[in-house]
């Protein structure tokens, strides 16, 4: 297993996570939160949206917030544009990359945007046409790419297709969203295999999010392929607007940290086969954890398991050293319970 020798992160917190909360959050807070970043050593950091904020409220004073961020030489502060009215306002709040999205299945892209996939990908093309031609780069988001809230399972030939599609109207790299939080290491290296037949690997990124605690996991496995741009979202901003219910004891959200080198911090590592958790254990939305059951019904264990469904959280708590780290890891992802689950952090190399 070898990964990447750098990995860039795409920090998206300011608009993928501030547009999920629930009460809008002032410019000048954003203004701050996005300078602290870029000092924090990020080279891209999404800096809002510009989309109706009849739809999305929380991202109408991306304008003003543009104008009053302290720009560092060598940081990208992109802006989401769903159609030619939010480029030209991106346009004209002097923004140097835009960021495009698409859905991979029919049902989700109808829910959120109101329109087919055909349609949705006429209207990037005008986007992406329009967007070059004034000399800004253009990244490209696909929703839903492990599963999707309407249809389910995603097949990885409907995330190539529209993933080529992007690629090919210009898009320099496309970020491959896990919308709803359902995918697995399996999955994820299943759809990255496919997706790169059709596009270079390079210029893939991986967007998980945390709603059942596989984050880390499928991260570290799109890795192990080559994928070497992540998006993170700090303090674990980031929540999945589309997902079924899940029990209120599982963590919704992750953050991903970056530091210079990998350190020889407490990694917390949950897996369904280690050992069970003190009655203290608590998991990280600061919930206690329940004790499992003191009986099971016969082979109750084996049938979760092959269901994909997850048991009782059970887990190993250690001071790991990077080398203990590089041998837990491969471990974990060809364990037969691929479900296990890296729940805490790792802080990856910047340099």
């Amino acid at each position: 297993m070898k990964y990447p020798e750098r990995v860039k992160m795409v920090e998206v917190g300011p608009r993928d996570g501030l547009q999920n909360e629930p009460v809008s959050v002032s410019a000048e807070v954003k203004v701050a939160l996005i300078d602290r970043l870029s000092d924090a050593g990020f080279q891209v950091v999404e800096a809002g949206s510009f989309v109706s904020p009849k739809w999305v409220p929380q991202m109408a004073d991306t304008a003003e917030v543009m104008a009053h961020i302290r720009r560092k030489p060598g940081v990208a502060y992109p802006v989401l544009v769903p159609n030619m009215k939010g480029l030209e306002a991106a346009i004209a709040a002097k923004a140097t990359e835009v960021a495009g999205f698409a859905a991979a299945t029919e049902a989700f892209s109808k829910r959120n945007t109101n329109c087919t996939i055909a349609e949705s990908m006429q209207r990037q093309a005008e986007v992406c046409k329009a967007a070059l031609g004034a000399g800004l780069r253009v990244r490209g988001y696909i929703s839903v790419v492990l599963g999707c809230p309407y249809e389910g399972e995603v097949k990885p030939e409907a995330v190539a297709a529209v993933s080529q599609r992007l690629y090919d109207m210009g898009c320099y790299e496309i970020s491959l969203g896990d919308t709803i939080g359902t995918g697995t290491p399996a999955k994820a290296q299943r759809m990255i295999e496919t997706v790169a037949k059709k596009i270079p690997v390079g210029k893939l990124a991986g967007h998980f999010h945390d709603t059942y605690g596989q984050a880390l996991a499928n991260i570290l496995a799109v890795m192990e392929l080559g994928v070497a741009t992540i998006d993170s979202s700090v303090a674990g901003l980031v929540a999945a607007r589309m997902r079924r219910a899940r029990p209120a004891t599982s963590p919704a959200k992750t953050c991903f940290t970056c530091s210079a080198a990998w350190a020889s911090k407490p990694a917390w590592i949950w897996g369904s086969s280690w050992m069970r958790p003190s009655s203290s254990a608590r998991n990280s939305s600061g919930r206690r954890y329940r004790a499992p059951a003191a009986r099971s019904p016969p082979n109750a264990r084996k049938r979760r398991h092959e269901s994909g469904a997850q048991g009782h959280p059970v887990a190993l708590c250690q001071c790991l050293p990077a080398e203990s780290i590089h041998r837990i890891v491969p471990r974990l992802l060809s364990h037969p319970r691929r479900n296990c689950r890296l729940a805490r952090f790792f802080r990856y190399t910047k340099a």
